[in-house]
């Protein structure tokens, strides 16, 4: 684990059913893990490690629920991060 690793002791999820995360297709378990995250310490920390580890993947391949975002919407995040990245660079 490295320095800029999250802290997940200090995860609201920390003893909490993992599947919860996973089963994106029934809409009460997304709610109560969106919930979790959202009042959660390392929220932004734990979404900066899953965009690390999506990085250059696409939709299919990103699971779940993680740094209170849905696979989709991590998705859209990293397509708006590059094309500003490509606007800056191009500046």
């Amino acid at each position: 684990m490295t320095s800029d690793a999250p802290d997940w002791a200090k995860a609201a999820c920390r003893d909490m059913d993992v599947d919860l995360w996973f089963r994106e297709a029934d809409q009460a378990d997304t709610r109560l893990a969106l919930s979790t995250c959202s009042g959660c310490e390392i929220r932004i920390e734990c979404l900066e490690a899953a965009m690390d580890e999506e990085k250059g993947k696409g939709y299919q391949m990103r699971h779940g629920i993680r740094g209170g975002l849905t696979k989709g919407q991590r998705h859209d995040l990293a397509a708006s991060r590059r094309k500003a990245a490509r606007a800056a660079a191009a500046a």
